[in-house]
């Protein structure tokens, strides 16, 4: 007993300085842990500070040189009203240009030039036109219409004109149908851009009428859908004028996104009609300041102005040209700006913000900033007043580790996950050491109890004898009798116990095949199965010869079938089936039956001593927890395995597998690591 207090004292010291050993590492890794982030933080916020003003000057540098190209080459362009509506659709943040050149009177605004409108009068000289509005003036409404759509003047704003007149009518006349044939035409199309309408020196007015002319068509032709999508497209188009252009017909594009289609007003949309009204407010600006602009511009040499405001709206680039004349560039401030803090966002290191003179926050989360713990860095020339802005620490993303926290940690974490191993070790020892004595102390009880079960009927019958029973001849017969008998039991339940309790050691091996062995024990226990009127069938297939202690697996085969026997269904006949076959270097010998079955969680646990499947049924024949360890044991004693899985309608299915040991090569190494080996088809 000393040795056991001993034992468990050891063990709880070896547990105690184990835990406390796990604890200090935990504390000095988290003590590393937290000074080397330290470290990391205020060397990441010096690294983040230079490369921020690095990423500025170059971003500021490319932004200027692609300005300066653009406008030195703007009074060579031949279409910059179609350049600058593909620009602006390519570029996000290029939404305009503007040439200024010497008049009489100062500089005067060569591009964009507003739409010139051409004389009606002129349009009427066109002999078709003008018998067709002979025709509307006399009240020949359809003979007007008729003439109109039949007119095919060579010029393409007359032949605009007679379609849009046509298309009136007609939808006067309520004949919506022919107003959209007539307004389609092939040489000037529905969807015509009107950017590219204005380059080939048509009516802007007339090209925005037709569109509108047309939708109203559609809605009387109950098509919503394309109603919808002309008014989308027109609303669109728009958007992307030139700015005198864009002012004439700006209204137009309000109406339909606030009152004609409401459904159409997506933020995209909505984002665009603000960039265009910017558009034009910018572009009265220039003509507003261009004559106290341009004496103080040097050539060669970009000059910006802003908007007014806490944050540009947009920024004027202006730039001399020779001959007297000016570039200039709008740009979109908040497009420019955008892929700056996109590109700052998917940064590892740290959250960006866009801030103002006051810490105020223009683009990111919160309001306003605490510069005590931010980088602030200026954005460049393009935003004076802006500054980007970054946090000394990390936010809300994660940081990368330095290589040298990691050489400091590397043998601590390693330590730390070695003791928490032996920890965890020696915690499953001491649970696996005490349900085993509990399991001991169990079997030890119904040992005892099952021996002083026949030893109090022994000494009944004795003290009975005793009393006087023995004179007489028959009673005393009859006693002693049960007297023996229940002797043999006691002897038999002793060499039972003994037998099943003892370690399985092998002793003389012999090579045979295991079909072989099986025979003899199916020989030795067929009759037992007849007086208990159960069928024991075998399919002994034959198998290849195995290193075997002959008595000790007969033994272990005889438990199996003294299960088979002792855990048989009530009222139904057992069916027991012992087989042999060959899989690849391994001999197996199965024996099944259809009794009551082992549940499934308790599987592998019934070849450990003591572990006794409990439940309704089982009743005495539960037995001490010791055969199916001893078959275990006997199996790797052999190097062999056994399990169990569902047998017959329910019942058990065990399989001892014995490996060949003249087996060689891989596939007799792939046979010796597989521990599921499937059962054979008959």
């Amino acid at each position: 007993m000393r040795s056991f207090w001993a034992i468990d004292r050891l063990r709880l010291y070896s547990t105690v300085f184990l835990a406390a050993v796990l604890v200090l590492l935990s504390a000095y890794a988290g003590q590393r842990a937290w000074s080397s982030r330290r470290e990391f933080v205020v060397e990441n916020a010096v690294s983040v500070e230079g490369e921020l003003t690095a990423l500025m000057h170059l971003w500021g540098q490319q932004v200027e040189q692609s300005v300066m190209a653009w406008l030195s080459g703007l009074p060579d362009e031949p279409a910059p009203g179609l350049t600058e509506h593909r620009q602006r659709s390519k570029v996000p943040w290029f939404d305009a240009w503007m040439l200024l050149e010497p008049g009489p009177a100062g500089l005067v605004m060569r591009w964009p030039r507003p739409s010139e409108h051409e004389d009606a009068e002129a349009t009427l000289a066109e002999p078709c036109i003008g018998l067709a509005a002979q025709r509307q003036t006399a009240g020949e409404a359809t003979e007007a219409a008729l003439e109109f759509a039949r007119c095919e003047p060579e010029d393409d704003e007359a032949l605009l004109f007679s379609r849009l007149q046509a298309g009136r009518l007609y939808l006067s006349l309520g004949a919506p149908e022919m107003a959209l044939a007539t307004l389609d035409e092939r040489r000037l199309p529905l969807r015509l851009g009107l950017v590219e309408g204005v380059h080939r020196g048509l009516d802007l007015r007339r090209l925005v009428q037709r569109l509108e002319i047309a939708a109203q068509a559609e809605l009387s032709l109950q098509q919503p859908e394309a109603h919808a999508a002309t008014l989308s497209f027109l609303a669109d188009e728009i958007m992307g004028l030139p700015a005198p252009q864009l002012k004439e017909t700006l209204a137009v594009a309000e109406r339909i996104l606030s009152r004609d289609l409401p459904a159409a007003a997506t933020p995209e949309r909505l984002a665009e009609l603000a960039r265009a009204q910017r558009r034009v407010v910018a572009v009265q600006a220039v003509l507003d300041t261009m004559g106290a602009v341009a004496p103080t511009l040097s050539p060669d040499r970009l000059h910006l102005s802003h908007a007014e405001g806490a944050f540009p709206q947009w920024i004027l680039a202006w730039t001399a040209l020779p001959a007297g004349r000016v570039a200039v560039l709008l740009i979109d401030s908040e497009a420019l700006l955008r892929p700056i803090m996109r590109i700052a966002r998917e940064g590892p290191v740290a959250e960006y913000r866009l801030v103002d003179r006051d810490h105020r926050v223009i683009f990111g989360d919160g309001a306003t900033l605490d510069p005590r713990h931010h980088i602030e860095v200026p954005v460049g020339p393009l935003f004076p007043q802006l500054h980007i802005a970054a946090g000394r620490s990390p936010q809300s993303r994660p940081v990368d580790v330095a290589e040298d926290l990691l050489s400091v940690l590397a043998p601590v974490v390693a330590a730390l996950l070695l003791s928490g191993m032996a920890l965890s070790m020696q915690l499953a020892a001491d649970r696996r050491a005490r349900e085993l004595s509990e399991r001991q102390d169990a079997f030890i009880a119904r040992v005892t109890h099952e021996l002083k079960t026949p030893l109090a009927g022994i000494r009944v019958m004795a003290e009975t004898l005793e009393l006087g029973a023995a004179e007489d001849p028959a009673t005393r017969s009859r006693f002693l009798g049960k007297i023996l008998g229940e002797c043999d039991n006691l002897g038999a339940r002793i060499d039972e116990v003994l037998a099943a309790a003892r370690r399985p050691e092998l002793g003389g091996t012999r090579r045979m095949p295991l079909d072989d062995l099986a025979r003899v024990v199916v020989g030795r226990w067929g009759p037992r199965f007849a007086a208990q009127n159960a069928d024991l069938v075998a399919d002994l297939r034959p198998t290849s010869g195995v290193n075997i202690d002959e008595p000790l697996m007969q033994d272990a085969l005889g438990n199996l079938l003294d299960n088979a026997l002792k855990y048989r269904k009530t009222g139904q006949k057992l069916r027991c089936e012992v087989r042999t076959f060959q899989h690849g270097a391994w001999a197996v010998v199965e024996v099944a039956d259809n009794g009551i079955g082992v549940p499934a969680p308790m599987r592998r646990k019934i070849f450990e001593r003591f572990v006794r499947v409990e439940g309704p049924g089982r009743g005495k024949s539960g037995g001490h927890g010791l055969g199916l360890a001893f078959v275990g044991e006997a199996a790797a004693a052999h190097q062999g395995l056994v399990d169990c899985t569902e047998g017959i309608d329910g019942g058990a299915r065990f399989r001892l597998k014995l490996r060949d040991p003249k087996a060689r090569g891989f596939a007799g190494w792939v046979s010796r690591l597989r521990g599921a080996i499937p059962t054979p088809r008959s």
